[in-house]
């Protein structure tokens, strides 16, 4: 839970559908500017909660994840070797719901 942009809730919905999940998501209006630029948009009502199939609505989807960090998901860079090699995974998803692939890439 938290507050992020329009745009990150777009990915994170597409990301979930790849992964056979679910979520809800509603616009945060914090400022009478927010309603406006939503009403010139289109939107009227900004208490809408939205699932993961309205904020990404493609029939097909695909979402691929690099870590750069240690995660939940994927462990981040990792350097080896006395040349700069390093190590790189990879996590892709698609939907409709295919086997998820992760890769590792080395690299000098």
């Amino acid at each position: 839970m938290g507050i992020g942009g329009a745009p990150e809730g777009v990915l994170t919905a597409a990301a979930i559908r790849c992964l056979n999940g679910q979520m809800q998501g509603r616009l945060v209006v914090l400022e009478d500017w927010h309603r406006r630029r939503l009403e010139e948009i289109g939107i009227r009502d900004h208490h809408h909660v939205y699932s993961e199939k309205e904020l990404a609505s493609a029939d097909d989807a695909i979402f691929v994840a690099s870590g750069v960090t240690k995660g939940d998901l994927l462990e981040g860079v990792r350097l080896f070797g006395g040349r700069g090699a390093r190590l790189v995974r990879h996590h892709v998803a698609q939907h409709p719901h295919r086997p998820v692939h992760r890769l590792r890439l080395h690299g000098a």
